[in-house]
């Protein structure tokens, strides 16, 4: 789901980034990120749900990174692993709302 939501994303237990995610989902999320995070390296994310639900916090690894043309920025593929099945439901249940009240913006 194509949404622009805060996260934090920490490696070995340290904040890297405080950075916006691009698109989002129960697999994983898609980043923009000053650091390079190498393919392969477990991150954690936290991310804040639209409509003021908790902050999650999902563990997974970097599947993809690439190079953000003309800026010193990453984008950033993650794949989420070991989620609960209460936090893949919420996480449903938020984005399906939030793409319901967005607006399509897409030229007729």
């Amino acid at each position: 789901v194509r949404l622009y939501l805060p996260i934090r994303l920490h490696q070995a237990g340290t904040l890297v980034a405080e950075t916006l995610c691009k698109d989002i989902g129960p697999g994983g999320v898609r980043c923009l990120s000053p650091v390079l995070v190498p393919v392969g390296k477990e991150v954690k994310v936290e991310v804040s749900l639209p409509g003021g639900h908790e902050l999650l916090t999902l563990h997974g690894r970097t599947t993809w990174v690439q190079i953000i043309p003309d800026s010193d920025q990453f984008d950033l593929g993650i794949m989420f692993h070991d989620i609960p099945d209460r936090t893949k439901r919420l996480m449903s249940t938020c984005f399906e709302r939030s793409t319901a009240s967005t607006p399509d913006l897409t030229p007729a």
